[in-house]
């Protein structure tokens, strides 16, 4: 079995761990201690969703998990921490990999709940300076794409949009764009439209149902960065995302990367990505149905403005405002930001007091397919 450095040092210090533990125990010197790290989130990042846009700033937190602890709940967590590093060594020493969803379904009355498990897996991950795939543990598939290209595994297996290892290939000799959709269902539509044709001759399509997953992150890198694998292509990628501010956070957390994850953002990020759209101006011809019920502060109880819907074209909730406020203090849509055009958007979102869904499109002549296919070939 071929061991690469990474998983051979988090097998290494997985055991040196156990050793100490055993040593301390054994040797009746008091407290057995482990110190974990995690990713702090800076103040005004942000962190919905647990993909916060990463600062430069942003810091490593560290903690100690003691055996025995003081409280039930210290002893807990040290049970916790204990038990996944037992499954995350099982892994890698039968060089086998496992979701989180696994190791949760392992032990879910000690767990609670799969984001205990999330969290631990990537505080590991942090404290031994390696991505999680490094640990053997992937998330579930979550991603879907579509379009011109061929992935050849180095296993010889198929799935939705798998972990990427060094060993697959891609063959992208055809594919002259990628198109980041931010829902499953545009993408859906889209596959059953005429724009199929566009896609299965010259581009990919990906969609990670929202918020981007890991795999679905290092699909995406991996397919548009040169590299050996790809055959040092490097197509133009665009993001096609609700003009709202979940669908820029989205964009932003492809384009810059995520706080939680700020350990592995070198290997995820594409600074490539450009917006495609929407953007504020597609929204001039909706526009003029909003300018009734222009009251923003009549909304119900679950924070919806009670206005009227125009194709697409809604008022921003107390939510979205807030969200949108945030973003603002965020690195890249500082007023010296390396963001300029997204701050622009999200302060006419703002001014307007209203988002979009990518759905609004469909008003165009020839509907989204055929917007789509007039701006990528003009592109």
């Amino acid at each position: 079995m071929r061991t690469s450095p990474d998983k051979a040092e988090a097998i290494r210090k997985i055991e040196l761990m156990f050793e100490n533990i055993t040593d301390t125990l054994l040797s009746d010197k008091g407290k057995v201690t482990i110190a974990l790290r995690s990713r702090a989130v800076p103040p005004g990042s942000g962190s919905d969703h647990g993909h916060a846009f990463t600062t430069n700033d942003s810091k490593d937190r560290a903690r100690e998990i003691c055996f025995p602890g003081s409280t039930p709940q210290e002893a807990w967590r040290f049970t916790v921490l204990v038990r996944i590093l037992e499954l995350v060594h099982e892994a890698l020493s039968a060089d086998v990999v496992i979701t989180k969803r696994d190791i949760y379904y392992r032990h879910p009355a000690l767990f609670a709940k799969q984001a205990v498990v999330d969290r631990y897996v990537d505080d590991i991950a942090c404290t031994f300076g390696v991505s999680r795939l490094a640990l053997n543990v992937a998330a579930a598939a979550k991603g879907l794409v579509v379009g011109c290209f061929i992935c050849r595994r180095g296993d010889g297996t198929g799935l939705l949009i798998p972990s990427i290892n060094s060993t697959d290939k891609f063959r992208l000799s055809h594919v002259s764009w990628i198109l980041v959709v931010e829902k499953e269902a545009t993408f859906r539509s889209l596959t059953s439209s005429n724009f199929r044709k566009t896609l299965c001759s010259s581009g990919i399509m990906i969609t990670a149902k929202g918020y981007p997953d890991i795999a679905t992150r290092a699909f995406l890198r991996a397919i548009s960065t040169s590299l050996p694998q790809n055959g040092f292509r490097c197509p133009p990628v665009y993001a096609l995302m609700d003009y709202d501010p979940d669908g820029i956070a989205i964009m932003s957390t492809y384009k810059h990367g995520s706080v939680a994850l700020a350990h592995d953002n070198a290997k995820l990020v594409v600074p490539q990505i450009r917006w495609l759209g929407i953007q504020s101006s597609a929204l001039a011809t909706s526009a003029a149905g909003l300018t009734e019920s222009s009251d923003h502060g009549n909304e119900d109880a679950n924070g919806e403005s009670n206005v009227h819907q125009v194709q697409g074209l809604l008022r921003l909730t107390t939510r979205d405002r807030r969200k949108a406020l945030k973003m603002l203090d965020w690195d890249v849509f500082d007023e010296n930001g390396s963001e300029p055009q997204w701050r622009r958007e999200v302060q006419v979102m703002l001014m307007l007091n209203v988002k979009a869904e990518i759905q609004i499109m469909e008003a165009q002549m020839g509907g989204l397919a055929g917007w789509l296919q007039a701006e990528l070939k003009g592109l």
